[in-house]
Parts: structure tokens; C-alpha cells; sequence
């Protein structure tokens, strides 16, 4: 069986733009939702774990957002198994449509002065049901994103996983920042904070739609090992055999990035509860420093086949080692907007810049048969540990120990070790050669092999 493909290029390149962003918009919502969380924390705090007089709010509400990272690795074996079986794309579909439902249950669940001790269980069965579709989500579209173009697009959008990670934060910062400005604090901790989220549920429901769009093709279902198309670079293939000195690799990579990725997200916290910034201030700070990652990231993106990988690698760690330390110590000193936009703007760069070539080199470490399974586990198994604990436990070590440096000497003992790990994977995959394919739409068609 052959399926055919217009000849008509711009037609293609809108196909291909359509699934990309129905492919990234279940991460960018976990991303946005979460960053609202962090941002409004102390208000969702209040309203669901306030039982009584001297209970505490803020760190029982960071420990519900952490116990969904628990459920990650359940939903990436589950939905993973699944995809193998029946796709990639109709798993999708289930993963954004429990979402969009865990996200909407959160926005009108009633605060605990009304329903009591029910209100902070159901939060969790909530984060519960997001963990389970959050990790289910990974794999399959990580996949699909990798398999959708060939050639030099394949690094945008491959890294497209963590473009809508920074897209999202930015979207929500701004949104939670703009939401500061327009009510009172009052109408804020009351109910304020929760159009944000509405509005993330709604934008779910449109993700949804492209979903099933893209599912209703039978050449969607990049999973079904028998499909491939015609001239795909070897990129597309990852490598033959899979060690467990691979799979501890990429563990480390990922552990690495997510405790460091946390660690940053704290920021707005960090900046009202420990240096006691205002609530406008740290959100306009943290802002501007996803926006210089996002910038980070498509750097990254256009130096990937110009510069050296281990020569950027090999810069970042030195970089971080150099100017982590400094910025916070002059944050410290001098709290303020200034300070803080240093401060955010030198971390999210150093991270952004190396995520084009982290996401390819993992990629092309895994087997193709095998990458939504694998990379869904490994990634989620890593997300889950120090994801889930690095706020919830940071903020408990600051208040406990007083070191308010904790942030930056974990982030210069995490992002440098996963990077040595990502050289020494680097080393071990040999780069093929980049296709002269630019996407899969330029006179080919798609051929079903059948054994």
C-alpha cells in the first residue's frame, strides 16, 4: 500500500506545522499549568489546605503539585505499551483529553472553608490523573516530533519538547503577571487566581480537536512499526542496541536538567519569601529570564550544525561554574528588579542554549522501535524523583538552614554533571551526516512495507 502526497509544498509545510503544534501544545500546557502553580502557590495554599487556625498552606500545596511527578512513570509505561500497539497519535488523544478534564476539575473544585478536608484530597487525585497523562505524553510525542521532518527542521522540532516548555512559562508569566496588576490582592487569593488556569483548560479543549484531526490518518500512526517513509536520513533510525550504560546516561542527563530546571522555576518564590521582593518584581524578573532561555534555545537551535557540540557543551559548564555563584550573591546583597532580571536571565540562557543538542543526542541513543517506551520511562522515572522534590524540598532546607546560596550551589553541582554525562553519550553516538531531505513532503510518498 502506498499513501501519496500533494505536490503542492506549501501545503505539506502547513500539514507539518499543524502536527508539530498538536504534537507540543500537551507539553506546553503541562508547563503553563505548572508555572501558574508555582506563581500562585500561596493563594492555592490558602484555598485548599487551610483546615483550621496555625495549619500550614505553602508547603502541603508544593507537596500536592509534587505527588502528580509520582504518577509519571504508571502513565509513561502504560500509554507507552499502548502506542506500540495502536499508535502514537490516538494515545494522545487520551493523554490530552485526561489533561484538559484534571485541569478543569482543579479551576472549579470548591476551597476547603466550603467542602473541608475534601478539597486538599481531591487536588491530589487531580495532580494524581495529570502525573498519569503527563507522563503517558512524552514518549509518544517526543517520537512523533522527531519523526515528523528529516534534515536540519528535524533539530527545531525535536526541540520543540522544550521551546513550549519556555513558550508556556512566558505565556503564564505574563498572564499571572498581568492577573497581579488588574485585582487586588484580596479578590486574588479569593478567586483571582484561577482565570489563569480556565483559560489553560480552554486552550486544552482546542489542542484536543487538532488531536483527533491528526488521529483520523492512518499515516499518523508513526508507532506502526511496519511504516516508514522513503529517504529518511539515518537520524531517523537511533541506534541498533540499547545498554544499560546508555539508559544510566541519559538518567543522569535528565535527572541533571530537571532538579536544575526546578531549582530556576523556584525563582519566584524564592525571590518573594526569602529576599522578600514583591510579587510584581519577581514575576517581571522571571519573565525576562525565560524569554532570554527561549532565545538561549533558538540559538542553540542555529548554531547545531555550525558549531562544535562538545565545544558548546565544554563552554556551558565553564560559564555555569564562573557565573552562577556571583549573580546570586549580588541578588542577596542587593535585591531588586535589576538584580533579579541578572540573576534569571544568566540561568535560563546557560540552560537553553545546550537543549537542541541534549534532545538529539538522547534520541539518536535509543533504538526507533523502542524511543516512545524508552525515552517516556527514563524520562519521566528522572522527572519524578527530582522534579516532584526539588521545590518542596529546597523550600524546607532554606527555611530550616537560613543558606539562602542553596539554589545556586545545586544548580552548580547539577547542571555540570549532566552535561559530562551528555559529552560522554555524545562520544559514544557517531553524528551521521545531515540529510539534503528538509521535510518528507518534497516529492515522496510514503510506503507501508508489509513483511
Amino acid at each position: 500500500m502506498r499513501y501519496s502526497f500533494p505536490d503542492d509544498a506549501s501545503m505539506c509545510r502547513k500539514r507539518e506545522i499543524s502536527r508539530v503544534v498538536s504534537l507540543s501544545m500537551g507539553n506546553g500546557l503541562e508547563y503553563y499549568n505548572f508555572v501558574l502553580y508555582v506563581f500562585f502557590a500561596p493563594f492555592i495554599g490558602t484555598t485548599f489546605f487551610d483546615l483550621g487556625p496555625g495549619s500550614h498552606t505553602l508547603l502541603p500545596a508544593l507537596i500536592a503539585f509534587g505527588s502528580g511527578f509520582l504518577f509519571r512513570p504508571l502513565g509513561a509505561f502504560v500509554m507507552g505499551r499502548m502506542a506500540a500497539k495502536r499508535g502514537e497519535m490516538p494515545v494522545l488523544v487520551l493523554t490530552f483529553l485526561l489533561m484538559g478534564m484534571a485541569s478543569l476539575g482543579f479551576v472549579l473544585l470548591p476551597g476547603a472553608r466550603r467542602i473541608g478536608m475534601l478539597a486538599p484530597i481531591m487536588v491530589f487525585v487531580f495532580r494524581a490523573i495529570q502525573g498519569f497523562a503527563e507522563g503517558g505524553e512524552i514518549g509518544p510525542a517526543t517520537q512523533m516530533l522527531y519523526a515528523t521532518s528529516t534534515g536540519r527542521r528535524q533539530v527545531a522540532n525535536a526541540t520543540m519538547q522544550y521551546i513550549t516548555q519556555y513558550v508556556a512559562s512566558l505565556v503564564a508569566a505574563l498572564v499571572g503577571t498581568l492577573v497581579s496588576v488588574l485585582f487586588p490582592e484580596g479578590a486574588l487569593a479569593d478567586w483571582g487566581w484561577r482565570l489563569p488556569f480556565l483559560i489553560g483548560s480552554l486552550v486544552a479543549v482546542i489542542g484536543l480537536r487538532l488531536r483527533v484531526g491528526q488521529a483520523i490518518r492512518p499515516q499518523d500512526r508513526v508507532g506502526a512499526a511496519p511504516v516508514r517513509m522513503k529517504n529518511l536520513s539515518a537520524s531517523n533510525e537511533g541506534a541498533d542496541v540499547f545498554s544499560w550504560t546508555t539508559a544510566a546516561l541519559i538518567l543522569c542527563v535528565v535527572s541533571a536538567s530537571a532538579l536544575a530546571t526546578y531549582v530556576r522555576s523556584f525563582g519566584v518564590s524564592y525571590a518573594m519569601g526569602q529576599l522578600h521582593a514583591t510579587a510584581f518584581t519577581s514575576l517581571v524578573a522571571m519573565t525576562v529570564g525565560i524569554a532570554a532561555g527561549l532565545a538561549a534555545m533558538i540559538t542553540g537551535i542555529a548554531l547545531y550544525h555550525r558549531v562544535s557540540r562538545r565545544l558548546i557543551l565544554l563552554g556551558t559548564i565553564i560559564a555555569t561554574e564562573l557565573s552562577v555563584l556571583p549573580v546570586y550573591l549580588i541578588c542577596i546583597r542587593h535585591p531588586s528588579l535589576p538584580t533579579l532580571l541578572l540573576l534569571n536571565s544568566v540561568t535560563y540562557w546557560l540552560s537553553g542554549i545546550t537543549s537542541a543538542i541534549s534532545i538529539m543526542t538522547i534520541l539518536r541513543a535509543i533504538p526507533a522501535e523502542r524511543r516512545s517506551l524508552l525515552f517516556g520511562m527514563l524520562y519521566t522515572m528522572a522527572v519524578s524523583v527530582f522534579g516532584g522534590l526539588a521545590q518542596p524540598v529546597m523550600e524546607w532546607s532554606i527555611d530550616h538552614t537560613g543558606w539562602l546560596l542553596l539554589p545556586a550551589f545545586t544548580t552548580m553541582l547539577a547542571s555540570p554533571i549532566g552535561l559530562v554525562a551528555l559529552l560522554v553519550l555524545l562520544g559514544r553516538s557517531q553524528e551521521p551526516p545531515v540529510s539534503r531531505v528538509s521535510d518528507r513532503c518534497r516529492g515522496q510518498g510514503w510506503e507501508e512495507l508489509v513483511p
